[in-house]
């Protein structure tokens, strides 16, 4: 099948105080044959400044280096950041914007480094991408974990099976005694 494979040059930028937004340039575009989505996920960038998106009408894959902590399905762009304001009362929570309108980010990827010092935040991305990330998710997450969109084989639930189990020839009824059919 065809595949475009998308070639990305990725520059660190600091979003936010602590919070790393990996930006991606295109650089060039190949059109490639592959057998299924397994092969596409194997190509991977030969140098750490570059992420790769292989893409074709069935499938979308992005590989990223693995200094990328947090990686996006593909590159989007990003329109604003939010982040609590005031995390002290948990009723009333208020949320403070930066917004990125002006500027042409492209992103592939985050990170955060010591820095930082929010409990989350928004991300909101064009085509209404929206992403919530708390500071324990991006930490608990090893150094080139891929955040993948879920698929319909992954929502179907699995239907059980119940085992039919044989007749025992020692579960027949006893005979009851007659002062217990009496009561």
């Amino acid at each position: 099948m065809q595949a475009v494979v998308s070639y990305y040059k990725i520059e660190p930028i600091e979003l936010i105080p602590g919070l790393i937004g990996y930006k991606v340039i295109k650089e060039k575009e190949d059109n490639i044959d592959i057998k299924s989505e397994d092969e596409a996920e194997k190509i991977s960038p030969q140098d750490s400044v570059y992420a790769i998106v292989v893409s074709s009408d069935r499938f979308k894959a992005t590989n990223a280096p693995s200094a990328i902590r947090y990686t996006l399905p593909e590159p989007l762009k990003i329109l604003r950041i939010g982040y609590p304001k005031d995390a002290q009362n948990p009723d009333a929570v208020s949320m403070e914007y930066i917004t990125f309108f002006d500027k042409d980010y492209r992103l592939i990827g985050l990170d955060i480094t010591e820095k930082f010092d929010k409990p989350f935040v928004i991300l909101d991305f064009e085509n209404g991408f929206t992403k919530v990330v708390s500071k324990g998710e991006i930490n608990s997450k090893p150094k080139g974990t891929k955040e993948m969109p879920t698929t319909k084989k992954a929502n179907k639930k699995v239907k059980s099976k119940k085992k039919k189990s044989g007749k025992r020839t020692g579960s027949r009824q006893k005979a009851k005694s007659k002062s217990t059919r009496k009561s």
